[in-house]
């Protein structure tokens, strides 16, 4: 008796188990602790030999060795954790290798997506370790499989960044050009610098991240044709020099 409720003690205090395996243990114990008690209960109180008697503490002195021994035996298994951890851990994992493939987003894009998911995927591994049912684990580690699948990243960086080479190549352009007047090359510039910056306004306008793939997806056609029409409209802007020409008619004009 003394062995089972040092046992169930143990058992009880186990972090690692759900209260269905710690019942499930404390009750081999007790069968094995009431198995024992059954074969000491089996044997006579008193005996009319002596060495019936010896025979009979033998039996009893048996009957505890093994029931000590078989009580101190039961080490339940933890199951139900860490196979609910390794869901995570594995959906944690191919999240980031899926993200990892990708070639649209940057380093720093993916870093945040995987931060993101590893994030969620710590609060839900904690919140297992603090469940103390088989419900609770389960509902821990579904949360925690939802939370990790809404990590699907939309490439901006790259968009924005063709936007803005595009412009810079532009104003270089613009300025290389020695028939236009500075109020020509200034006024094209503008032009230029709107057409960019609504492209950039309609790409930032995208989320970051999206909670399912087809939200992910019709996030990055958006951001996708927000950049091919801000790169053709920044192309299309071809200033016409008149100004000089304008002057020259003057000038002979003038004369």
């Amino acid at each position: 008796a003394d062995e089972l409720t040092k046992k169930e003690e143990q058992i009880d205090a186990r972090t690692d188990l759900t209260k269905e395996e710690k019942d499930a243990a404390k009750k081999e114990a007790q069968d094995k602790a009431k198995e024992a008690t059954d074969a000491i209960d089996a044997q006579p109180s008193i005996t009319d030999s002596a060495d019936k008697a010896v025979a009979a503490q033998t039996a009893v002195d048996a009957a505890k060795d093994k029931g000590v021994a078989d009580v101190k035996a039961v080490d339940p298994a933890a199951a139900k954790k860490p196979a609910a951890k390794k869901a995570v851990e594995d959906a944690l994992k191919a999240k980031e290798d899926a993200i990892d493939a990708r070639t649209d987003l940057t380093d720093d894009e993916k870093k945040a997506a995987k931060d993101k998911a590893a994030a969620e995927a710590k609060k839900a591994t904690d919140a297992i370790d603090a469940a103390t049912t088989d419900a609770a684990v389960d509902t821990a580690k579904t949360a925690g499989l939802d939370e990790v699948a809404k990590v699907n990243p939309v490439a901006k960086d790259a968009a924005k960044k063709a936007v803005a080479d595009e412009l810079a190549k532009k104003e270089a352009e613009i300025d290389a050009r020695t028939d236009l007047s500075d109020a020509e090359k200034a006024a094209a510039k503008k032009d230029a610098q709107a057409k960019a910056k609504e492209a950039t306004d309609a790409i930032n306008a995208q989320p970051d991240n999206a909670e399912t793939p087809e939200a992910a997806t019709a996030a990055q056609t958006a951001v996708d044709n927000a950049k091919d029409k801000g790169v053709a409209d920044v192309k299309s802007v071809n200033p016409v020099a008149k100004e000089a020409a304008k002057k020259a008619v003057a000038d002979e004009l003038a004369k």
